[in-house]
């Protein structure tokens, strides 16, 4: 399977308690992008590659199930 580095997806199901950005920002690999909690712990979302967000999925209070795309970059 081929992984595509501009869907951010979580990797676990979880309530987003912080989105760091918009769409139309300039993102580079590493920057925190979502902050959600998951298992009581709070996970730190960072891009994987760098690029322009182009869709945010997700508001802070939204739960997400495993996998669900929350960002894309273009």
């Amino acid at each position: 399977m081929i992984k595509n580095l501009k869907h951010i997806k979580s990797f676990l199901p979880g309530t987003i308690v912080d989105v760091k950005i918009k769409v139309g920002d300039i993102v580079k690999k590493g920057d925190v992008l979502v902050i959600f909690d998951a298992m009581k712990m709070h996970n730190r979302i960072v891009a994987t590659a760098d690029g322009k967000v182009k869709l945010l999925n997700v508001k802070q209070g939204d739960t997400v199930t495993k996998d669900f795309i929350m960002v894309e970059l273009e």
